[in-house]
């Protein structure tokens, strides 16, 4: 049997720290691995992101 989808999913709720995790998780790919982790411009790609789907962008 398969599983249940949770709400979050239902609904296709994306958060900006989930945007930002996975943001940040690109410099974990094997190829980017050796790459050193640019801060601001992880922040400006989440911006964008979030611009996508109308995320407002919150300084945390």
């Amino acid at each position: 049997m398969g599983r249940g989808v949770t709400w979050k999913e239902a609904m296709g709720v994306v958060t900006q720290e989930e945007i930002m995790g996975a943001v940040a998780r690109a410099w974990c790919y094997p190829e980017n691995e050796e790459k050193v982790m640019d801060i601001e411009l992880a922040i400006a790609a989440s911006k964008e992101v979030c611009k996508l789907f109308n995320i407002e962008w919150e300084n945390k």
